[in-house]
């Protein structure tokens, strides 16, 4: 599964930070800039919050999202339903909208949806969504949907992917809405308005959408599926197992200020940040001065984390964020003491890898100032990610374009224009239906998902393509944990070069492992695409598939 960061302009730090003088200095730097490797899958950027922010929605026009953000991985983008959901109608039309994504070179772009809320705010008066406007907004989001994939089938919309976005009351009705755009032809599809609701209904939805994905799995389809806002940890086992291929969450950046506890991850623990806050008079940079210097004497180990706590507590008393209320402090309700002792009795930013701790240290955990706020939330979402990556591996297989290729007009899925090609469907068939990023290696197009809207071309591989070829597979093949490839020839050289520069070498298709012919040809590529499989799912033990597999290899010399 793929984790996509919401994108909000505020969410950035300053290059430098003083935490003892609290001065910030340097160019501001957004989350996937302040690690090493990105600790995020992608960026999901939302319109509303685009055009909401003077000049940033002019100077992404002009050069480009991906230069702005200053972001190379994946950047979808969707309208940001939340922003008119009072409204009767959605404020974007659907094939201006799919045309602006390309405008502001989004790599995919959403449906224009209408959230199905329980209630809306109108002439400033709560009032219920009546069954009849909540099946309105569902039907209004389906047939933007099919509008936009009308324009996106037929536009100059090369490169990109589109999600269709569904909505539903129930979860019966979000599962009929995953069948009737899969019927339409979307192999993309978004369930949106899920962030808020229980746990138990999403459970219950997903069981739907399960159904309907298998249903398709058994014809030879297959959809890639995501959530939007949906990240918990105790779901994810069931979104892995029902073909959730990617989902977006601020949960754990908002966490580190928003949480009255859960504010500093450490892996499954939680720990609470203390709470010190700001008012610029005298008395209060006496007192932040007193806990700098009982912060430098548990340092030193003069005293431990029970006896920092109470002494910050006494200058700083503690408050929920969530109350609405929290403007003065006598005003707030108070986190209790025993909640903050963990914290410093453990020093959990003495056992994390990142950056930000090892700058930081101790002041990672002082709920004080956005660079220290916001600093906390970059290191949860690195946390979050490694824990990801470490319960869920993201497995990559892709293999080599093809010479025969469907010679339709227009843009059409990547797998689709492969599928005349024997030796690409044999890979299909063995692949289509695995809980894993699918991809192809093409001399045009370089590495491409399986979905990608591609035209029709007629180019060979050739030594002087290598270079760029290399060059794409060493930017995008580090973000995997697994990687398996099945082809020959020129592909096969670039790969075998590439594998030898990553920390988990590829594991290529045919192999001398799987055959007594001592020959690696086409032959040998068609038997061993069965092999291929067998090998990944070692990976992934507990998942069965529910087709009846029809895929015999087809024997072709």
């Amino acid at each position: 599964m793929r984790y996509y960061l919401p994108f909000w302009p505020a969410d950035k730090i300053c290059e430098k930070f003083d935490p003892s003088t609290e001065e910030k200095s340097g160019p501001t730097r957004y989350l996937w800039e302040a690690f090493s490797k990105p600790p995020t899958d992608g960026i999901l950027v939302s319109r509303v919050n685009l055009e909401g922010h003077k000049g940033l929605a002019g100077e992404v026009e002009e050069r480009g999202i991906h230069e702005v953000l200053r972001f190379k991985g994946t950047i979808a983008a969707d309208c940001g339903a939340w922003g008119y959901v009072n409204e009767r109608k959605p404020r974007y039309d659907p094939v201006e909208t799919i045309r602006f994504y390309r405008k502001m070179g989004f790599d995919i772009g959403v449906t224009v949806d209408h959230l199905v809320v329980r209630t809306i705010e109108e002439d400033g008066k709560v009032r219920e969504l009546t069954q009849e406007e909540k099946e309105d907004r569902c039907r209004i989001t389906l047939e933007n949907a099919k509008k936009s994939l009308d324009e996106f089938r037929t536009g100059p919309y090369e490169g990109m992917r589109l999600i269709g976005a569904v909505q539903g009351s129930d979860p019966e009705s979000y599962g009929k809405a995953l069948r009737e755009l899969v019927d339409y032809g979307f192999d993309y599809v978004g369930l949106g308005g899920l962030a808020r609701r229980p746990t138990q209904f999403l459970e219950r939805t997903l069981s739907q959408l399960g159904a309907v994905l298998k249903d398709y799995a058994k014809k030879g389809g297959r959809v890639d599926l995501h959530l939007f806002g949906v990240g918990r940890e105790s779901l994810l086992d069931l979104m892995q197992n029902v073909g959730v291929t990617s989902f977006d969450s601020a949960s754990q950046l908002r966490d580190a200020w928003v949480s009255p506890t859960d504010n500093f991850y450490l892996g499954e623990k939680r720990y609470a940040a203390i709470r010190m806050r700001e008012k610029h008079d005298n008395s209060e940079k006496t007192r932040f001065r007193q806990t700098l210097e009982a912060i430098e004497s548990f340092e030193k180990g003069d005293i431990d984390g029970r006896r920092l706590v109470d002494r910050i507590v006494r200058n700083f008393p503690q408050y929920d964020p969530r109350n609405p209320r929290a403007k003065r402090v006598e005003e707030t309700t108070h986190v209790k003491t025993e909640r903050l002792y963990p914290t410093f009795e453990e020093k959990p930013w003495e056992k994390c890898d990142c950056p930000i701790c090892e700058t930081l240290g101790i002041h990672v955990c002082i709920f004080r100032m956005s660079e220290r706020n916001m600093r906390r939330g970059f290191h949860n979402v690195y946390q979050f990610h490694k824990w990801l990556r470490s319960r869920y591996k993201r497995i990559l297989i892709f293999t080599q374009c093809s010479q025969e290729k469907d010679e339709s007009s227009g843009l059409m899925p990547a797998y689709r224009r492969y599928l005349p090609s024997p030796i690409f469907k044999a890979f299909w068939n063995q692949v289509y239906d695995l809980p894993v990023e699918v991809a192809v290696l093409s001399a045009k197009y370089k590495l491409i998902d399986w979905n990608q809207q591609i035209a029709y071309y007629d180019k060979k591989m050739t030594d002087k393509d290598l270079p760029a070829i290399e060059e794409d597979l060493q930017e995008k093949l580090p973000e995997y944990d697994r990687i398996y490839f099945a082809g020959l020839g020129l592909y096969r050289e670039a790969v075998q070069k590439v594998s030898s520069s990553l920390s988990q070498p590829i594991k290529i298709f045919p192999s001398l492992s799987f055959t007594e012919r001592d020959k690696l040809d086409i032959i040998e590529l068609l038997k061993q695409m069965k092999n291929l499989r067998e090998e990944v799912l070692k990976e992934i033990p507990d998942f069965r598939s529910e087709s009846e597999s029809q895929r015999t290899i087809t024997e072709y010399s």
